[in-house]
């Protein structure tokens, strides 16, 4: 090869790769920035909807306040009597413990010292308060707990993502004394104590349960650039399962299986819409219909479930590869790419399939490795690939007409000279 043409093609891949790296680097910017964060979170939600369904939780059973029983009580509200009555059905059938996702800071119609007693008598039961919140948003202001031991004292606060779903939950939504575990939290604690498994300190005295330590989340983790990462919060790795339900009516005529409640986690809570009790999650949007929400008392069994399983190690946590990582990737993606991209020079067929085949490797990969527990920045990645696909192929095209064009200047100048 003449050596004018080696250094030609040497000056055009050097070219290549300084477009490269500046793209690689806007990229990183953008998303640093927070500017691919709610492509990334869409991301994550298709990943979960896509996880294989795991069938029924049969550890927890959910007993629901419908829109039909607040019509057979003719109340919004439950009255403390008719709470009493409940829990001693259920407490008959020797569950292991019973949360109650219902505010009780005040007394509710006539029955409050039976509902108190039936507290003071079971240690396993746990009622709930919101020590979160702003005072003055009568809407999103703390909602004190019952009058009851402060070890039976959940919260159940929670925290959306600025597109209002709820991706990341709270194990204690306050911190500071007196701090509070989440309802799920303790539910899960009663339900591994059977198994004599105990929460303990890991390392850097986060909580331990059995093999699994959840560290908690920390601003630019894995998808999330820009975000409130306060109090002892982790990203959830929500299972993709069912729990068994029956509404209060039913309790309360006993019209129940003999068994359904005995050696199982029961949550007590709202399953009328008209409550307004639930949020979106990861699982609630849909392409077909209109997005789905979870009722809270779900979102408790939800949070209840997954450590469980993590602690007995049916499901790992979700681990992130941090910032440095993300950026390292993306910069040696870029280079490899770029290689890849310089073998298809005028060859666009050939170009557009090799970047479809590498992005279904790359979804495929990704997939795989969010299934394992391990989630890779799979939307920068994808944005980088068809960046720089779109823009070195436009090079390639500018690059070849200017030297069209030369190589014409060059032939006039010769048949003028003749």
């Amino acid at each position: 090869m003449p050596k004018k043409i080696k250094s030609k093609i040497n000056r055009l891949f050097c070219l290549k790769l300084l477009i490269t790296i500046s793209v690689t680097i806007t990229t990183i910017g953008i998303r640093h920035l927070g500017g691919l964060q709610w492509l990334e979170w869409l991301a994550v939600d298709l990943l979960f909807k896509l996880q294989p369904y795991e069938g029924i939780d049969r550890r927890i059973v959910l007993v629901g306040e419908t829109e039909e029983d607040i019509q057979a009580l003719q109340s919004a509200q439950i009255s403390d009597r008719t709470m009493a009555q409940l829990l001693r059905i259920i407490e008959q059938q020797e569950p292991i413990a019973i949360g109650l996702d219902f505010f009780r800071d005040q007394p509710v119609g006539e029955g409050r010292e039976q509902l108190l007693e039936l507290f003071e008598a079971n240690t396993n039961f746990y009622g709930v308060g919101k020590q979160t919140g702003d005072k003055e948003n009568p809407v999103f202001a703390p909602v004190a707990p019952p009058p009851i031991n402060p070890n039976q004292v959940t919260e159940v606060a929670v925290q959306t993502d600025s597109d209002g779903v709820l991706r990341r939950m709270f194990l204690f939504p306050q911190t500071k004394p007196p701090a509070l575990p989440n309802l799920g939290l303790v539910l899960a604690y009663e339900y591994l104590a059977e198994q004599e498994i105990y929460p303990e300190a890991g390392e850097k005295g986060w909580l331990k349960l059995n093999q699994a330590t959840f560290w908690p989340f920390r601003n630019s983790s894995g998808p999330y650039t820009q975000i409130d990462d306060g109090s002892y919060q982790i990203f959830l790795n929500w299972r993709n399962v069912e729990f068994e339900f029956v509404s209060i009516s039913d309790v309360l005529s006993e019209n129940i299986k003999p068994s359904i409640f005995k050696d199982k986690l029961v949550i007590i809570g709202s399953y009328a819409s008209s409550k307004k009790d639930y949020f979106l999650t990861p699982y609630s949007r849909s392409l077909s219909s209109s997005p789905e929400p979870m009722f809270g008392m779900e979102i408790q069994a939800q949070l209840a479930s997954v450590l469980i399983s993590n602690a007995l190690g049916e499901k790992p946590l979700i681990k992130f590869v941090n910032e440095l990582e993300i950026s390292i990737w993306l910069v040696v993606f870029g280079i490899i790419i770029c290689f890849c991209i310089n073998q298809f020079r005028y060859q666009s067929k050939s170009l557009t399939l090799f970047l479809l085949t590498t992005s279904m490797i790359i979804a495929i990969i990704s997939y795989s490795l969010f299934i394992l527990g391990i989630w890779i920045p799979i939307i920068p990645t994808l944005i980088l690939l068809w960046s720089l696909g779109i823009i070195l192929a436009i090079f390639d095209y500018e690059w070849q007409q200017k030297k069209q064009k030369e190589e014409i200047l060059a032939l006039n100048k010769r048949l003028k000279r003749k």
